[in-house]
């Protein structure tokens, strides 16, 4: 008869919070006690469960005695004034004790609130705390990468250091061989290989004499064959150079090894690219193909 609208939403969970725990217990309480008046002894177990149990007690105890005192005053007109002030005076005294109970009620709910409030706040801070660890330590994986790339990039730089080093001593060393090439090319040396080399055909052809006298017992000691001499001969050779163009290319060859420190392979290429061994410009060409080979 009392319900006059539809439950409101999170009336099942106000149920389980308040009076459901209480209302089990006292049930099954009374299954076990089955009290002759278990409407009467189901509310007052749920009264000794309610906070406000002491003053209900408190206002009975008041209604009791304004009950009796004015059953006393019905029963007996005779009751004094001083009777009816005591009666009175208990009352307002009863009812000041209520007034104090319920300002005490009042105090402790504002104690809990305060004690919610400081719990919410509580919990804001450690995760708080919470959140700056986690930070702290995504900085100090965030260094240690950086301390990483930065070892990595140190050791780049030393080996680009020691690289580029290497590269200037390579430049400087290069520098210097083009230098005495272009020296050695415009200083007549080369030039005058033409007269050197006919010298050595010429000697040559002493070397056969001499090596002729030496079959009647009077000729000199044989010069040392040198091991690359073959190979390079057989190469003018196949290049279609002559006996004697052979002879003064295999001169050549051997004069820019000993006196440049090239390579034979290399004085091959470049004799053969630049045959003409009495011109000078030439020979200065001969000598930048060296350089660049």
């Amino acid at each position: 008869d009392h319900l006059l609208s539809p439950l409101k939403r999170g009336t099942k969970d106000y149920l389980m919070k308040t009076i459901v725990p209480s209302l089990v217990q006292g049930l099954i309480q009374m299954a076990i006690q089955r009290p002759d008046d278990p409407h009467l002894w189901l509310s007052e177990f749920l009264l000794d469960k309610s906070p406000a149990a002491a003053d209900y007690e408190i206002r009975k105890a008041a209604a009791a005695t304004a009950a009796a005192a004015t059953a006393a005053r019905d029963a007996s007109f005779e009751a004094t004034a001083a009777e009816v002030a005591s009666a009175q005076a208990a009352q307002r005294a009863a009812e000041e004790r209520v007034r104090a109970l319920e300002a005490e009620v009042k105090e402790a709910d504002r104690a809990k609130r305060g004690l919610i409030t400081m719990r919410g706040e509580l919990e804001a801070a450690i995760a708080a705390v919470a959140a700056g660890e986690a930070q702290a330590a995504a900085s100090d994986a965030e260094v240690a990468s950086l301390t990483a790339r930065l070892a990595e990039l140190t050791a780049r730089a030393g080996d680009a250091e020691r690289a580029r080093d290497a590269a200037v001593a390579l430049a400087d060393e290069l520098r210097e061989e083009r230098d005495a090439a272009r020296a050695f090319a415009e200083g007549g040396i080369l030039g005058g290989g033409g007269d050197d080399d006919g010298a050595a055909g010429d000697g040559g052809d002493d070397g056969g004499a001499g090596a002729g006298g030496g079959g009647d017992g009077a000729g000199g000691k044989e010069p040392e064959s040198d091991p690359e001499e073959g190979a390079t001969r057989a190469f003018f050779k196949e290049q279609g150079f002559d006996a004697a163009k052979v002879d003064a290319a295999w001169a050549r060859a051997r004069q820019l090894r000993d006196t440049l420190g090239v390579s034979l392979d290399a004085a091959r290429v470049a004799i053969a690219a630049y045959p003409n061994l009495d011109d000078r410009e030439s020979y200065h060409k001969q000598a930048n193909h060296l350089l660049d080979a």
